[in-house]
């Protein structure tokens, strides 16, 4: 076998170890960085979505809170009229709701 080809076959060979070696290492590379935004754009998003909840949850037990200390609904001596006309009320002023409902629970049965 002549030298030349000798030469190239050994240097062919050695291009494709290196070759094959860098791109190992820049796949593996690739696939670290992927997943890493992938994990950070998850907890991101995780975040965002857990924030939101608990705003809604807030603004809910606002509600709920002013509803509770509403003159009207407070008080014994409201009628069941005057309570479903605040209730209606306020059910047009935040329309969120899809219904807002109330139970006497001190009635006698």
């Amino acid at each position: 076998m002549k030298f030349t080809i000798k030469l190239t076959t050994l240097f062919t060979v050695i291009g494709l170890i290196v070759g094959i070696t860098l791109s190992y290492f820049v796949y593996t590379s690739n696939i670290k960085i992927l997943e890493e935004q992938i994990t950070d754009r998850l907890e991101d998003q995780a975040f965002h979505t857990i924030d939101k909840i608990d705003r809604m949850l807030f603004e809910r037990y606002e509600d709920i809170r002013v509803l509770a200390n509403d003159p009207v609904i407070s008080s014994r001596s409201s009628t069941p009229k005057q309570i479903a006309e605040r209730l209606k009320k306020y059910h047009s002023e935040h329309k969120i709701y899809t219904s807002i409902s109330f139970f006497d629970l001190y009635k006698a049965s």
